[in-house]
């Protein structure tokens, strides 16, 4: 059989099974038949084996042996071709490597240095005739609505999710999902405000990697982490976002979060120290729900800039007046009668080459200047008396640029959340969980 013949025969143009996906019919898209599962792996293995790569070929020579794996593990849980996409997790890893690998594929065997050989032009040929035949490979829409049907099943049925992760429905077993299709399903229960969803599923995958799986896996642990303090964020609970990404100090409560708020979230609070910028930005207390406070005080967050030799004196974040008192004069018109700054947050928004720490002397504790730092504290203790152990300072900045936000969280509507213990000493074993969260339109 002649390279074009064996080509086309790995192609498949005859005796196709035909079978409709999760996501296909409803974005009115032709379904697609299961026999061109292997159409990947057996050109490239054929082209492979027939034209051997050269040495300038570096991109097709690094790819090549990882599409093909990741095609022959796969075809290994396949089975009956007319049961396979009847199975939700075979239905998602199909949608999910035609749509994401096919086209990887091609363009790796047809790359701009790599020379046209015939196997080479004969699959482009074909690559392009089954797009024809089909009215084109499954679409990202496709994909997102084969993670949605997904979605659904587990919402509704609610089967084991750690079953459900390593490919096990009922006393039915295939190909475990990847991280990188586990994090695609989270990312997409995100997107359509499933925050309970996307939740447990980026717990569990962050489960698993603290555990030491998925070591292959070009995903990351810092990406889960990273994806799973969106959620907390998302739900309003921006100090889990903090405490999951490494609990620093327990008291004031210091967490670092590198890298969380993003470039441009970052240039955007550095602009807004800037009158001219006023209110561009929404708080690090959550991007589309705020919590009470936000909405009551929302002015109450301050973006500074410390240039060389800038420092801030030893001093405490409370007022000194109660919500029962008069509104002070000076008190900004969106926090007038609020109430003291019960609780404050401090986040860095640049890196210091040196200095530009926050120290508090009385319990001997530092947070060094670094891009993504954050600090959380009470500023009074569960008794009502004032916390004195949290008077802090900005050591001067020898060399660089600090840019640093505060939040202060008053007391409206936190009355009734952070009560008093057994007795007027007791401490906070539980910290910015015990605040009033409320979701806003």
């Amino acid at each position: 059989m002649g390279n074009c013949c064996r080509l086309r025969t790995a192609i498949g143009h005859a005796g196709s099974k035909w079978c409709g996906y999760p996501g296909l019919r409803a974005h009115n898209h032709p379904t697609f038949p299961i026999s061109q599962r292997s159409r990947r792996t057996q050109v490239i293995r054929f082209h492979r084996a027939k034209f051997p790569v050269e040495g300038k070929e570096t991109n097709r020579k690094n790819t090549e042996p990882r599409i093909l794996q990741k095609s022959e593990e796969e075809q290994a849980f396949i089975g009956n071709e007319a049961d396979y996409p009847q199975n939700p997790i075979n239905a998602f890893h199909l949608l999910y490597r035609i749509q994401r690998d096919w086209p990887k594929a091609h363009s790796n065997i047809k790359c701009d240095s790599c020379e046209l050989d015939h196997s080479a032009k004969d699959f482009d040929l074909s690559y392009h005739a089954v797009q024809k035949q089909f009215l084109g490979l499954p679409s990202t829409i496709d994909v997102q609505g084969a993670a949605d049907s997904v979605l659904r099943l587990w919402n509704v049925y609610k089967f084991d999710l750690k079953d459900f992760f390593d490919g096990i429905i009922s006393d039915t077993k295939t190909k475990p999902l990847s991280a990188e299709e586990i994090l695609y399903i989270a990312r997409r229960a995100e997107t359509n405000d499933d925050l309970y969803e996307a939740y447990h599923w980026l717990k569990e995958l962050y489960r698993r990697y603290k555990n030491g799986e998925y070591s292959k896996s070009d995903v990351t642990i810092g990406t889960v982490a990273k994806a799973l303090a969106g959620v907390y964020d998302k739900n309003g609970m921006p100090w889990k976002s903090l405490e999951l990404l490494e609990e620093f100090k327990s008291d004031p409560k210091f967490s670092r979060h590198i890298d969380y708020y993003t470039t441009r979230s970052e240039t955007k609070k550095q602009d807004s120290g800037n009158p001219l910028f006023k209110r561009l930005i929404r708080s690090p207390a959550g991007r589309k729900h705020h919590l009470t406070y936000e909405s009551l005080c929302r002015g109450e967050i301050k973006v500074l800039n410390y240039g060389v030799g800038g420092m801030y004196e030893p001093h405490q974040d409370p007022l000194g007046y109660r919500i029962w008192e008069a509104p002070m004069p000076s008190d900004q018109d969106q926090c007038k009668g609020s109430g003291d700054r019960i609780a404050t947050w401090m986040f860095y928004l640049s890196d210091v080459k040196i200095g530009g720490a926050t120290v508090f002397p009385l319990i001997k504790a530092r947070v060094r200047a670094e891009k993504g730092a954050a600090a959380f504290w009470y500023n009074f203790k569960r008794n009502g008396d004032q916390d004195y152990d949290t008077q802090h300072a900005g050591c001067p900045v020898l060399l660089g640029s600090k840019w640093v936000s505060n939040k202060w969280i008053r007391e409206e509507g936190q009355m009734l959340r952070r009560r008093c213990g057994l007795n007027m000493d007791d401490i906070d074993t539980m910290y910015s969980n015990d605040l009033q969260v409320q979701w806003l339109s």
